[in-house]
């Protein structure tokens, strides 16, 4: 975008413009068939919305409308760079051309762009006086244009483009003409000013929503490593309160078998025990990674250790959440009972 600055005029050619005649022209001037082609231009560029549809329906319908052989219009971008973003020559449907085409220096449209005035350049001859150090199939149009209008597209009175007309007869230009011309410019100007708008306003939120898409990316990983790394740590803290508590009833274990080996050789201590070739099993399921796992604690000699065990075990929180203690007697081919508990 840039601002209008300078008092850059073309110097009058040998064509001397009548002494009342403005560089715009005077609105007043417009005839009702430049209202309808004026109606036209609005009702087309009501219906793009998009910059680059509303410069191709600017450069389509500003050819049609004024009788142009040519239209290009220019956008000012930083440096004060005037990038083309629509062609139309009537030979094929208009388009935008490849992205980074800008006007060359010297040309009209950048002083029209640095001034914010109209040039009217009526002649192949008064093109070649107004632009001496450019050659006159350099300008827009190239050999075939006769004539030219560089027109300043204005919104907000910034400039913010450069429509260009390229006629393929010599012009008059007279005042009603340039009246017509420079509405045209600001039909244009005001719509592509819309168009700007819109693109950038869409762009914020194409550009949005890919950030909140990826935001909820990163917020499902994170969250999958966390249930990840919470599992694994406490799965691993589980296994390290286990291994101690199993360590704990493996010695109390042992102390009870060599009690009871012992009490197997001494036939007066084996008169004093109940069942003293009793076994109770201890086994575990904890919730893993797939599903409930099975697990072994033990084998002890008495009920109250196989429950000591057990009370150790649900002390180190583990994720263990049920818990079954069997009587085998050493002799009886089938368990003698099985108590179920509940570690949930």
């Amino acid at each position: 975008m840039a601002s209008p600055h300078g008092s850059f005029r073309f110097a009058r050619s040998s064509l001397n413009d009548p002494p009342d005649e403005t560089p715009r022209g005077d609105p007043a001037a417009l005839t009702p068939d430049h209202l309808a082609r004026l109606l036209d231009l609005s009702r087309a560029l009501s219906g793009a919305f998009g910059l680059a549809d509303v410069a191709i329906v600017a450069a389509e319908r500003g050819r049609v409308l004024t009788g142009a052989s040519a239209t290009q219009i220019v956008e000012v971008r930083e440096a004060d760079r005037l990038a083309v973003i629509a062609e139309d020559t009537g030979r094929a449907p208009p388009s935008a051309p490849r992205s980074g085409t800008f006007v060359r220096a010297g040309g009209p449209e950048h002083d029209v762009a640095r001034s914010g005035e109209p040039a009217w350049l009526r002649s192949r001859a008064e093109a070649s006086e107004r632009c001496p150090n450019l050659a006159l199939e350099a300008l827009t149009g190239g050999p075939d244009g006769a004539a030219w209008a560089v027109l300043p597209l204005v919104a907000d009175d910034e400039v913010n483009g450069v429509l260009t007309l390229v006629f393929d007869e010599v012009q008059g230009f007279d005042g009603p003409t340039r009246a017509f011309l420079c509405e045209v410019a600001a039909a244009c100007g005001s719509a592509l000013a819309r168009g700007s708008l819109f693109t950038r306003e869409r762009s914020r939120a194409n550009a949005s929503e890919e950030a909140r898409a990826a935001g909820e990316v990163r917020e499902r990983l994170t969250a999958r490593q966390i249930a990840d790394r919470t599992r694994l740590y406490e799965r691993e803290r589980f296994a390290r309160a286990r291994a101690e508590a199993e360590t704990i009833v493996a010695v109390r274990a042992a102390n009870e078998l060599e009690r009871d080996a012992t009490a197997a050789r001494d036939p007066a201590l084996r008169a004093t025990s109940a069942h003293p070739l009793d076994a109770f099993v201890v086994q575990y399921e904890e919730t893993g990674v797939d599903g409930p796992v099975a697990g072994l604690l033990g084998v002890f000699s008495s009920e109250a250790t196989a429950r000591d065990a057990l009370r150790e075990l649900d002390r180190s929180r583990s994720l263990a959440f049920h818990a079954s203690i069997t009587a085998w007697t050493l002799d009886v081919p089938g368990p003698r009972t099985r108590v179920e508990i509940d570690l949930s």
